[in-house]
């Protein structure tokens, strides 16, 4: 049998609609990847939508869910992180950590961090190495 490569996405999760890892999930699982879906936000629509809900995940509470999957040994498998929205600053870090766990290549496709911080741009930008124009 032969294991479907892995990939760890980091981007946000939303109840209604299909952005973030709702919409990355599906088109990756169909090009053959085994997706680690890690929700940077969990929303109840697109904030385009208006009438929001929801939260960014705390720092430490995906650092947990990512040293969970460390623990396992899953990490060193990944051979790429897909980073997307990040909900908050610290997630940049995170995002920077997986990377350096396993051997693995940053692609980042969204929003760095809340409100583009410069450090989160700066930390992810550094890290990356495919980028799409919005993040630069």
């Amino acid at each position: 049998m032969t294991l479907r490569p892995l990939l760890l996405s980091i981007q946000s999760e939303v109840v209604y609609g299909h952005v973030g890892n709702g919409a990355a999930r599906f088109a990756l699982q169909r090009l053959g990847f085994e997706v680690l879906a890690l929700p940077t936000v969990l929303f109840s629509n697109h904030p385009g939508h208006g009438r929001l809900k929801g939260r960014a995940i705390a720092g430490g509470e995906l650092r947990g869910l990512l040293d969970g999957l460390d623990g396992l040994g899953i990490l060193r498998h990944c051979g790429a992180v897909l980073s997307g929205y990040l909900g908050a600053p610290a997630h940049a870090a995170l995002v920077r950590d997986a990377v350096m766990r396993g051997t693995t290549r940053l692609f980042t496709t969204g929003t760095p961090a809340a409100r583009n911080t410069a450090f989160a741009r700066s930390l992810c930008m550094a890290t990356a190495d495919a980028s799409t124009p919005e993040c630069v």
